[in-house]
C-alpha cells in the first residue's frame, strides 16, 4: 500500500510539469526579421533493391554504399534546416527578453 502510494506520488510529480506545457499557444509569435516559412518536412524513403543479377558481392556493396550516402546527403540537409531554427529560436528568446 505504502509502495503505490509512493509510486502514485512519483509518477505525478513527473506528470504534474507536462499538463503545464499543453497550454502553450502552438503558434509562435511573429518575428521582426523576415523569416521564410518553414517546408514540411518530407520522410526519405531509401531501398536498396538487391537484385538477383546483382550477384557479385562488390556491386551489391557499390549499391549499398550509393544508398547510404544518399542518407548521408539527406541528414546534412536535416542537420542545416535544425541549425537554422535553433538560430531563431535564440533569436526569439532574445527578442523575448529585450520586452
Amino acid at each position: 500500500m505504502k509502495r503505490t502510494f509512493i509510486t502514485l506520488l512519483v509518477l505525478g510529480a513527473i506528470l504534474a510539469p507536462l499538463a503545464h506545457l499543453h497550454s502553450q499557444s502552438a503558434q509562435p509569435a511573429p518575428t521582426a526579421a523576415a523569416s521564410p516559412t518553414p517546408t514540411p518536412a518530407t520522410p526519405l524513403v531509401i531501398t536498396i533493391n538487391i537484385c538477383p543479377q546483382l550477384k557479385n558481392p562488390l556491386l551489391q556493396l557499390d549499391a549499398m554504399k550509393k544508398a547510404n550516402q544518399a542518407m548521408i546527403e539527406q541528414q546534412a540537409k536535416t542537420l542545416q534546416t535544425l541549425d537554422e531554427l535553433q538560430k531563431q529560436a535564440e533569436e526569439l528568446k532574445i527578442y523575448g527578453k529585450r520586452s
